[in-house]
């Protein structure tokens, strides 16, 4: 999925993924927008293959995003920078309170 940051009207690529605890950004690509740290208490992520990863900071990131449909929705959240290649992984928090729908079949979200 493609997501537009509402801030600096940049596309980015986004993965749901719904075995995701956090909200993910790429540490790299947190520092190439200049996005200002928040003050949180920082998790200690748990890869899939059960390697832990370090955290970098905390960052509040403003999305706006289509859905299938094209409906548009904007929202404002907080993503925890660790090395990754994807820039934006939107994890359970975002699929639980965003109410996303997934149809994997017709490989959609509502």
């Amino acid at each position: 999925m493609t997501v537009l940051l509402a801030d600096s009207e940049l596309e980015a690529k986004a993965l749901i993924d719904t075995g995701s605890e956090i909200d993910i950004i790429s540490a790299s690509y947190a520092l190439k927008l200049g996005i200002p740290r928040q003050a949180a208490c920082l998790p200690r992520p748990t890869l899939a293959d059960n390697s832990s990863a370090y955290c970098y900071g905390a960052y509040l990131v403003k999305l706006r995003l289509s859905d299938s449909t094209g409906r548009v929705r904007e929202c404002e959240r907080l993503f925890y920078a660790l090395d990754r290649r994807d820039p934006l992984i939107l994890g359970l928090p975002f699929t639980h309170d965003e109410k996303v729908q997934l149809d994997c079949e017709e490989k959609a979200f509502r």
